[in-house]
């Protein structure tokens, strides 16, 4: 039935259909994930900021934190941040960069260069001073005036070794720890430092420092040790253990001169006294990730970030910590359902979590692409075999329902893939940010076919469909879609499809695709063509992603936590569904049209479901309207159909004026059709088809139009030829018939072309009128540029000749002929008096 319906057109939109009624959020991982908090500040007791690894910033109160949505701050990974005060926090990054951050407006951040290709790593601002001091993985300081830091100063202090914390305690002294367990003193104003110094035997490395007061500081390390370093520095202090468990500390902070709190990489926070001997408290605020930063907004409470995006609110002096998944980023993550009983999802780090979404129970989340920043892209083309492609240009193999031997294989070097699809267990084609479609076997990804899509540079390509191993179809970020065979790609030639930036793609069949554009517009084409066959708005500007389970119904997400199902070849969504928060949602899959499965960052899933319904059925057939003659337009009348049908399919057919022999006519697939000559003498009928997300109805066939009628139209000229032009004896001979329903020949008016001159005396001209092999009597006259034959009584057909050297050339035409440039002339002629009817010719030109 698919391939019999994609030639015709479905018009225009009917009745909506029942729509998906939405459940959920079902927590499907209940740890949950974002991006992973790098570095926490407090600007004051109810506003703090944190930076995620992703480049992006939120800032909350830490009394009551909230899921957000990052704002992007910095293309690159911030690494250390410190707040000067109220109104300034400044922040550096992996790049050289340092950020002065305004908590209230984290739009207005700018990276600017302070240590142009260097790694910083940490970052501190002296009391009472308008300057701040970075170091960076070269053994370097960096100091720079956060409100103009373009004018930064670079002194190499530790070479050799990377530096890894910084502390400040006075304009002029600033303490630095590097990662191979030493410290030293500088100052900021000039750059002088002091000797190197080993801090004490069995160090590890050294990851943070805290200065409680003017005249001491603690540094921390990987073996969760802490080491009491007198300002300026004098011997060399031995490590105490601090972490019971021996963990490595991340990040500290004093905020009092008798109250420090640590935190470490098993999710412990320890509150202690700086150098007293007693253990330090222990609680345990997140079992299940790593904590990377702390700050403490007032002398009692402090907040943490972990690995996977949780703030945690906890008391210095222990007892029960919130945890809140502050970053709400809407992060690249992916969901597949190779069956209606079998869904996967992956989160931005590479954890899978495979699940029935029509059972409640919770699954569980196993890592399968660990190296994995951003997962951007998943396929499930079985029910025990998934492949997940990621920002490093990796693709990773998996069995959804044992994903511990996964198998990791790097793709592309240096682009990451944004897509993937994959038609069979044994064919996956992804695709990267530059034009470039990457083939390989899953089982055994190493021999990648590379296919160079022609797409513009540097345009990412932002989704693939494959509906078959032999055709893929992608679309870019430029609204071009390309369609190629992933084994014989030969030389892909893409085409403009949207009006904007494209989002989305999927293709229920062979014939039909279906793109969604970054402006909510949505286009159906056949990928062989590129032709798109309906267009459409979403009525949102921000779609996500889309779905198609069937030839006739889609479902859009978008960033506003809407579902829009419509059906691609009508004119309009029909119906909009909300299905959760607008913060969450970010992939979507319809295995079935009575089943969608949302996914969101915190792996939590949105189940979207209606019963299987019937295709629609008809009750009375279409009808045609309209006066039945060429020219005229044509309309069909919709029958009347059960089952709310969403479009129609229409094709008009030529019949034979008895109404049997009907034949459809090509590209007249419209709701209107305008009659042509070639109509006349035959019947037309409509065929005409129903359809609904459930599928397409039988084809149902209106009743004959009855006989179509010729419009009047003037005497067809054939045969039209000039010659004798170098001898200067023109002849000029041509075959007249009348139109089926114009005059008969009798009174002919014949314009001839320019460079033909007519003699002042028609007694001159040679001429010669036929019917079949009868010679006729007319009478000639003359007129403006041609002559006037009348008949001595009314023809269907005539053949005529004029012949004589008196009828002229013009100079120009006969240096044309001597020169073998033989133009196109133009003849008209025109039969019956009044109105009468003309029609043109073009003369073919003999020398």
């Amino acid at each position: 039935m698919a391939a019999a319906v994609v030639a015709v057109m479905l018009l225009y939109a009917g009745a909506a259909s029942a729509a998906l009624s939405w459940t959920g959020p079902t927590a499907q991982d209940p740890g949950g994930s974002g991006s992973g908090i790098v570095a926490v500040a407090c600007a004051s007791p109810t506003v703090c900021v944190a930076a995620t690894e992703t480049g992006g910033a939120v800032n909350f109160d830490p009394a009551s934190p909230h899921a957000s949505t990052p704002v992007t701050i910095d293309s690159g990974l911030v690494t250390a941040m410190t707040c000067a005060s109220a109104s300034e926090c400044v922040a550096v990054d992996g790049s050289g960069n340092e950020l002065t951050i305004d908590p209230g407006d984290l739009a207005a951040t700018k990276a600017v260069p302070v240590d142009a290709g260097q790694s910083l790593t940490g970052v501190s601002c002296p009391p009472q001073s308008a300057m701040c001091v970075a170091v960076d993985a070269t053994g370097s300081v960096v100091t720079f005036d956060p409100a103009s830091p373009a004018g930064a100063r670079t002194y190499h202090v530790d070479a050799g070794h990377k530096l890894s914390a910084v502390a400040c305690t006075a304009p002029t002294v600033c303490i630095a720890v590097d990662a191979s367990g030493q410290e030293l003193a500088v100052d900021p104003v000039d750059g002088t430092a002091g000797p190197v110094q080993a801090i004490g035997r069995g160090a590890g490395i050294l990851n943070a420092i805290a200065c409680p007061t003017s005249a001491e500081c603690l540094a921390f390390d990987s073996k969760g040790d802490e080491l009491v370093l007198d300002v300026p520095p004098a011997g060399a202090p031995s490590p105490t253990p601090l972490d019971p468990g021996g963990n490595g500390i991340a990040a500290a902070v004093c905020p009092t001169a008798t109250q420090c709190v640590a935190v470490d990489s098993a999710g412990y926070a320890l509150s202690f006294s700086p150098g007293q001997p007693a253990p330090a408290v222990a609680t345990l605020i997140d079992p299940t990730h790593d904590l990377n930063a702390v700050a403490c907004p007032t002398a009692s409470e402090c907040v943490a970030g972990d690995a996977h995006g949780h703030i945690e609110s906890f008391p210095i002096a222990g007892g029960s910590s919130t945890t809140v998944l502050i970053d709400g980023q809407i992060v690249d993550a992916a969901v597949a359902c190779p069956s209606a009983r079998q869904c996967t999802a992956m989160d931005n780090f590479g954890d899978e979590t495979t699940f029935d979404p029509g059972a409640a129970a919770q699954a569980s989340s196993s890592p399968v692409d660990p190296t994995a920043d951003i997962v951007y892209g998943l396929s499930c083309p079985t029910e025990t075999q998934c492949t997940a492609v990621d920002d490093l240009g990796q693709a990773a193999t998996f069995d959804p329902l044992s994903p511990a031997g996964s198998t990791v294989t790097r793709i592309v070097a240096g682009h990451p893939l944004l897509a993937v699809a994959c038609p069979t267990a044994t064919q996956c084609t992804a695709v990267d940010d530059d034009r470039y479609a990457a083939t390989f076997d899953p089982q055994h990804p190493t021999g990648a076919i590379y296919t160079d899509l022609g797409t513009p540079a540097g345009t990412s390509l932002v989704s693939i469909a494959c509906p078959a191993a032999a055709q893929c179809t992608v679309l870019d970020g430029a609204g071009d879609a390309v369609t190629f065979d992933p084994d014989a790609p030969g030389a892909p030639s893409p085409r403009p499809l949207l009006r904007g930036s494209g989002i989305g793609l999927d293709c229920p069949g062979l014939r039909v695709c279906v793109a969604v554009g970054a402006t909510g517009d949505w286009a159906t084409f056949d990928p062989d063509s590129l032709a798109p066959v309906s267009r459409g708005s979403l009525g949102t500007t921000q779609p996500l992603t889309v779905s198609c389970p069937s030839l006739t119904y889609c479902v859009a997400l978008d960033a506003a936590g809407q579902a829009i199902e419509f059906d691609p070849r009508a004119t309009a969504p029909a119906v909009v569904g909300s299905i959760g928060d607008p913060a969450q949602v970010a992939d979507l899959a319809c295995p079935a049209v009575s089943l969608c499965v949302a996914v969101d960052y915190r792996a939590a899933a949105y189940i979207g479901t209606q019963p299987v319904g019937a295709a629609p059925a008809l009750r009375e057939p279409p009808r045609i309207a309209g006066r039945r003659r060429a020219g005229a337009v044509l309309t069909v009348r919709t029958g009347v159909w059960s089952g709310s049908p969403t479009s129609f399919l229409v094709q008009w057919e030529r019949c034979a004026a008895s109404g049997r022999a009907c034949r459809a006519i090509a590209g007249a697939t419209g709701r209107s059709y305008r009659l042509t000559q070639s109509d006349g003498g035959h019947s037309l009928r409509v065929a005409e088809t129903a359809a609904n997300p459930f599928g397409f109805g039988a084809s149902a066939v209106s009743a004959s139009s009855g006989r179509i009628a010729f419009a009047p139209a003037g005497p067809t000229v054939t045969g039209a030829i000039l010659s004798g032009l170098l001898d200067r004896r023109p002849n000029l001979s041509l075959t007249l018939r009348a139109g089926p329903a114009g005059p008969l020949l009798r009174r002919l008016s014949i314009r001839l072309p320019r460079g033909i001159l007519v003699p002042r005396r028609l007694g001159a001209v040679g001429w010669s009128v036929r019917a079949g092999h009868r010679a006729l009597r007319v009478r000639l006259g003359r007129e403006r540029d041609g002559i006037v034959l009348v008949l001595g009584r009314p023809l269907r057909a005539l053949v005529l000749r004029l012949r004589r050297p008196d009828l002229g050339v013009a100079r120009t035409l006969l240096a044309d002929a001597r020169a073998h440039r033989l133009p196109r002339l133009a003849l008209e002629v025109s039969a019956g008096r009044g109105r009468a009817l003309t029609s043109s010719a073009v003369l073919r030109v003999l020398r």
